[in-house]
C-alpha cells in the first residue's frame, strides 16, 4: 500500500512544512520511495511509495505525464491496466506502471476513462491545463480509503 498527501490553498500561500509532516507520517505506507511536487505557492502533493507492478524509479511519484501538463499520486492496483493501454492512442509510455496508463488515459478521454478501471484504488490528478483541476478518485467498493476535508 502507498500513501499520500495533498494541500491545496489558493487563498494564501500554503505551508510546506505541513505538507512534508503529513507525509513523513505515513511513511510507514511506502517504504520504497518519497516524492513530493509543489507550485511553490498553493498546491502541494506528496506520496510514499511502495512498489509493486513497476518496481523502477521511473515509476515513482507524483508522476508527471508526458507533456508535464498533469500530475497523479495513486495508491491501489488497476487489474486491466494492460487491457487499457492498449487501447490508448498514446505509445510513448516511460514506465509498465498501471499510474502512468491512468494519468494518460485521463488526458486522452477525460473522466470517462475511470469507468473502465477494474480494480482497487484512490488517486488524485492535478490538470494543469486551461484554468486546472484537481480530481479526487476512488474505486467504486470504497477498498482503498480517500480522505478530504474542505475549511473555510
Amino acid at each position: 500500500m502507498c500513501g499520500f498527501v495533498g494541500i491545496v490553498d489558493f487563498s494564501k500561500e500554503i505551508n510546506m512544512r505541513k505538507g512534508q509532516d503529513a507525509l513523513e507520517s505515513l511513511k510507514h505506507r511506502g517504504p520504497d520511495a518519497q516524492g513530493s511536487w509543489s507550485d511553490g505557492h498553493h498546491i502541494y502533493l506528496g506520496h510514499n511509495r511502495l512498489s509493486i507492478i513497476d518496481v523502477s524509479k521511473k515509476a515513482n511519484q507524483p508522476f508527471l505525464s508526458s507533456k508535464e501538463d498533469a500530475l497523479i499520486v495513486f495508491n491501489g492496483e488497476i487489474y486491466n491496466y494492460k487491457e487499457l493501454r492498449n487501447q490508448l492512442s498514446f505509445d510513448s509510455f516511460i514506465t509498465n506502471s498501471d499510474t502512468e496508463t491512468i494519468l494518460e488515459g485521463y488526458l486522452e478521454q477525460g473522466v470517462e476513462f475511470f469507468k473502465k478501471l477494474r480494480g482497487i484504488y484512490a488517486f488524485v490528478i492535478l490538470d494543469r491545463r486551461g484554468p486546472g483541476q484537481i480530481l479526487m478518485v476512488r474505486d467504486p467498493a470504497g477498498v482503498k480509503p480517500l480522505y478530504y476535508t474542505v475549511q473555510n
